[in-house]
């Protein structure tokens, strides 16, 4: 199973980060370098703009070059078709929603977006989203239904019963009665004064009562 996120951001645990528009290199590919696979893939469109010199030649050794036949489809349609040549079979997409309007070249070719994915399910592939808000022609499925059990987060620990129904042990705090409290003196009001010896001892600080201004 493999789960597909976009933007190409790096996420802590990501196995790869799969990019076709590098012009935000610094801000999103480059922190992937020594923590996950980094794939950037050229094109003829890409090659048009000159995308390749967003990326630093000093970290050209650190990504993995590929080809894209359809820039059009989105980083996110590119990273699906990546990880279908890794040879995973089974696809599940968080984030790639092709919201109408967003990607507007896009919105004119969703008949190859419908043929990409129905020759990759061809193939075997299967394809998910997580989201029924994505317009991605692809089923329902949330990954976290194949999680196994001890992957699911424990409860909060206010949630669980046993905290709940535990009495607390703390012991009450001991009052005297009242006719043994007697009220405190409340304190003079003091100030702080920096001494400074002739004989040229250091410098102190003595408390001395703050008297009333006339």
């Amino acid at each position: 199973m493999t789960v597909l996120l976009c933007p190409p951001f790096y996420r802590q645990g990501a196995g790869a980060v799969v990019s076709i528009d590098p012009r935000s290199f610094d801000q999103k590919e480059r922190h992937a370098i020594g923590k996950a696979r980094l794939v950037v893939a050229l094109s003829h469109w890409g090659n048009e703009i000159g995308l390749k010199r967003f990326v630093p030649k000093r970290f050209h050794r650190s990504v993995e070059w590929d080809w894209c036949t359809h820039p059009v489809l989105t980083s996110g349609i590119y990273a699906i078709e990546w990880a279908a040549k890794q040879g995973c079979n089974e696809i599940y997409t968080m984030g790639v929603d092709l919201s109408p309007g967003y990607h507007r070249r896009l919105d004119t070719q969703r008949p190859l977006l419908s043929k990409t994915l129905a020759a990759l399910e061809a193939k075997g592939v299967r394809i998910f989203k997580r989201s029924p808000a994505s317009t991605l022609p692809v089923p329902v499925r949330d990954p976290a239904e194949h999680l196994p059990e001890s992957a699911a987060r424990p409860p909060p620990p206010s949630a669980s019963p046993a905290l709940k129904a535990t009495p607390s042990r703390r012991p009450a705090p001991s009052v005297a009665p009242k006719r043994f409290l007697r009220a405190r003196p409340a304190a003079a009001p003091e100030r702080r004064v920096l001494l400074r010896p002739r004989n040229g001892g250091p410098p102190r600080v003595v408390h001395v009562p703050d008297l009333p201004r006339r």
